[in-house]
């Protein structure tokens, strides 16, 4: 078997996967949950840029999200009620897929319904929302079903219980796990050339911003403090790229970089993006760290073959 083969499909066991799976599908939940005193205002025939919109003005400059022009379908719905079917629709699958229930086909359905919101609203979703529905399609249509889940309890109530141990083939964990390097890699090196992150002043400008800062203080008396973070997230975006891949220093990295998200996350407003960014680094931590959770432990007499980790070298 080559490499390349051995990477992508020699099975592997991750129990992480369940976790991610939960997560992905309660982010879903938690956003479009909030939405929904305003469903008819951004989404509705009648709201910003609907069918209303599209039927008195067939010109106007309607904003679309890059690569998802195509799924601009809300513009075309004149009643409410489909709308509101679709947002239902959404939760829905988004809930069954955190609990793990009909798990691959609510994966697939929550990741097209959601492609078809963020299309009508890109600039709602902050950039987090051309990743999202990716990163959902990945753990989809791994067996992410297989244990801390609906699916897996109905399975031991039918006498076919198969436990959390067994591996999988992880060709569907190993392009999430390359696309998250690529995305920071993406992000991370044309740093090094802007000035602003090189003079340490990105993070004030963020915090400052009252579109994304989260809190209204006097920023520039904790410049130091905010230099030190510009540095950090400078340093590890792009070292990531580099980290990530290595045994040695994957599961440091990983913990680096949700510190890294949960620092945003607590002085930026951006939406979604540090919650999923956090459920897919994830991916680069040991199995073992996860079978501490109830439900991931071991079973007595079980065969822990193969013990490796997922890897991307």
């Amino acid at each position: 078997m080559s490499k390349l083969e051995q990477f992508f499909f020699e099975p592997v066991r991750f129990r992480g996967l369940f976790v991610m799976r939960a997560a992905f599908g309660l982010i879903a939940v938690f956003y479009y949950l909030r939405l929904a005193p305003h469903l008819e205002a951004l989404y509705g025939p009648q709201g910003v840029g609907g069918f209303a919109t599209a039927q008195r003005w067939p010109t106007f400059p309607f904003a679309v999200t890059e690569g998802f022009e195509n799924f601009e379908l809300l513009r075309q719905v004149s009643q409410p009620g489909v709308v509101w079917a679709l947002w239902l629709g959404l939760l829905l699958s988004a809930l069954l897929f955190a609990l793990g229930l009909c798990t691959r086909p609510a994966g697939l359905v929550l990741s097209a319904l959601h492609v078809v919101f963020a299309a009508h609203q890109p600039r709602l979703s902050m950039g987090w929302a051309q990743l999202y529905p990716c990163f959902v399609l990945y753990v989809a249509l791994a067996p992410a079903g297989r244990a801390w889940s609906v699916d897996a309890w109905l399975r031991r109530r039918r006498g076919r219980h198969d436990g959390v141990n067994p591996a999988f083939a992880p060709w569907a964990l190993r392009l999430l796990q390359v696309h998250v390097i690529a995305m920071y890699a993406t992000a991370g090196w044309p740093r090094l050339t802007a000035r602003a992150w090189l003079h340490g002043e990105t993070v004030l400008h963020a915090v400052a911003d009252t579109r994304f800062g989260r809190w209204g203080l006097d920023w520039h008396g904790l410049q130091p403090l905010l230099v030190f973070a510009t540095y950090y997230a400078l340093f590890m975006e792009p070292a990531a790229t580099l980290l990530l891949p290595f045994r040695a220093t994957r599961r440091w990295c990983a913990l680096a970089l949700i510190a890294l998200h949960l620092g945003i996350e607590l002085v930026t407003d951006l939406g979604m993006w540090q919650f999923m960014m956090i459920a897919a680094v994830l991916a680069f931590l040991p199995d073992a760290w996860f079978g501490k959770l109830p439900g991931l432990r071991e079973r007595e007499g079980a065969n822990p073959e193969p013990t490796q980790a997922p890897s991307t070298g």
